[in-house]
């Protein structure tokens, strides 16, 4: 789901779409097995026949067999997404390879947009110019919800199914990737984007005393374009954003700097944390 004008994304792009799909649907069929091996395993079923019994990538199918000892509410848009999950990972997921359907390659634009469309009752438009309906805040939320509560309902599952065989299947890293969405239950990067930006401000404040933010002031700053301020900021935001502004960089890079491995040194020891400053902390000294 692509920026446009710099400063929104939208759904005009289905590779972006795709994309979404792609990792959604293998992460929530990951789940629903993990809960499905956990209910219906034990030393008595045949190994290689209950292995071929988990080849499938029919969500509504493995989600039917966990239903068939715990009780799972979910309500239509919920089974909904599912739905969409398993028709996207059945027949999309390589459906570009195959001839028959070309027509349909625009596929997941078209349901993601139906789907969204539906549940928060609103018209997305993916073709009219200047016009075009940003990704925003609202659909980020609506979608974050509906995946928490399909991630929810089935890490209790795991966590219920783990305790009653005494492993610990359910435990998770902390400050890992799981731990964001089971623990934290973080459906949305809305507050990252917020630190994101508190931190530029702190650093940026010359009231500062700490010695990183010395140590960058230190350092003579690139010819960047000040009117696309904005651009470089959502830069942090996501490695795609950076990609779009790298061009610049390398440019700045030739025309401004003549010892680029030296820069390139300075700037990484920003994050270092053993760097020393010497005893004194002085501005001039660092």
């Amino acid at each position: 789901m692509e920026k446009i004008s710099g400063n929104h994304w939208h759904f005009v792009y289905v590779e972006e779409i795709f994309e979404f799909f792609y990792h959604i649907s293998i992460g929530i069929e990951r789940l629903l097995k993990i809960a499905v091996i956990l209910i219906e395993h034990d030393d008595t079923v045949d190994q290689t026949a209950f292995e071929e019994n988990l080849i499938t990538h029919n969500h509504g199918e493995l989600l039917q067999r966990i239903k068939n000892v715990h009780q799972i509410n979910f309500s239509n848009k919920h089974n909904e997404f599912l739905g969409l999950l398993s028709k996207f990972y059945k027949s999309s997921r390589y459906g570009r390879y195959k001839l028959s359907t070309n027509e349909l390659e625009d596929w997941e634009k078209i349901e993601l947009v139906k789907f969204l469309n539906k549940g928060l009752s609103i018209s997305i438009d993916t073709t009219t110019p200047f016009e075009i309906t940003p990704n925003d805040q609202r659909t980020k939320k609506f979608i974050g919800k509906i995946i928490g509560k399909i991630c929810d309902e089935l890490y209790k599952i795991i966590c219920e199914e783990a305790h009653r065989l005494n492993i610990y299947t359910y435990e998770i890293r902390y400050q890992s990737k799981a731990s964001k969405i089971f623990l934290a239950k973080g459906y949305n990067f809305e507050k990252e984007d917020l630190l994101r930006r508190e931190l530029l401000v702190y650093f940026l404040n010359y009231n500062n005393s700490g010695n990183h933010s010395r140590f960058m002031r230190s350092i003579t700053p690139l010819n960047f374009d000040p009117s696309l301020e904005a651009d470089y900021i959502r830069s942090f935001d996501s490695n795609i954003n950076a990609f779009c502004i790298i061009g610049e960089l390398e440019a700045l890079y030739e025309d401004e700097v003549r010892n680029l491995n030296d820069r390139k040194s300075m700037i990484k020891l920003i994050s270092c944390d053993h760097l020393d400053f010497g005893s004194d902390n002085n501005e001039d000294d660092i």
